[in-house]
């Protein structure tokens, strides 16, 4: 986890006209414990930016469907039906499945293992694969910081400039996430509202 912490530096573009937190954004600030800090913000054309060194990263919804760039190269591509996504690899490989429903949100890696879970808990967000906890995301009204911890208590990822709970910190808690599928899938989260 700590390498994968240490080498994530991104830049997204979002979904336009998705609507982050039910209201208007200018900036939001995702610190992780490597250090990494992130801006994320909306532009005219409603696309979400996530910008951190070099790195780019687009998002988008386009007449096909989702579109996942890093620059200019196209990561997946996928559809949303209902309220599951599926995206595939440019070579027609699994990028990564969601199925997300009110109280939860289950993240399929591969066909043959368990799916990680991010579940909605009253005023916060827990993190769970296999029955076993591995954090929690909690948002901080006092300070206005969403902070995610790992099981032992450990501040993982931090978010500020949010008026409430978001799970997208949490992602960076899933182990086995590449950093491509945390980038989508905080992103994809924040698009989503939740």
């Amino acid at each position: 986890m700590k390498r994968f912490l240490s080498f994530l530096t991104i830049l997204v573009c979002l979904i336009a006209g998705s609507g982050l937190c039910r209201a208007a954004v200018n900036d939001i600030h995702l610190k992780l414990s490597s250090g990494v800090e992130t801006r994320i913000s909306k532009d005219e054309d409603g696309a979400w930016t996530w910008q951190a060194g070099a790195e780019m990263y687009t998002l988008a919804m386009e007449k096909a469907g989702l579109v996942f760039k890093r620059g200019q190269t196209i990561l997946a591509t996928g559809r949303i039906k209902g309220e599951d996504v599926t995206l595939t690899t440019a070579s027609g490989g699994t990028f990564l499945g969601l199925k997300c429903r009110a109280d939860k949100i289950k993240v399929v890696l591969n066909a043959s293992s368990p799916p990680w879970e991010i579940k909605f808990k009253g005023n916060k967000v827990k993190i769970v694969h296999s029955g076993t906890e591995y954090g929690k995301v909690k948002f901080y009204s006092e300070t206005g910081k969403i902070k995610a911890k790992d099981s032992q208590g450990n501040a993982v990822a931090e978010m500020k400039e949010l008026s409430a709970l978001s799970a997208a910190p949490g992602v960076f808690l899933i182990e086995p996430l590449t950093q491509d599928q945390a980038v989508f899938l905080a992103l994809y989260i924040l698009s989503a509202g939740k």
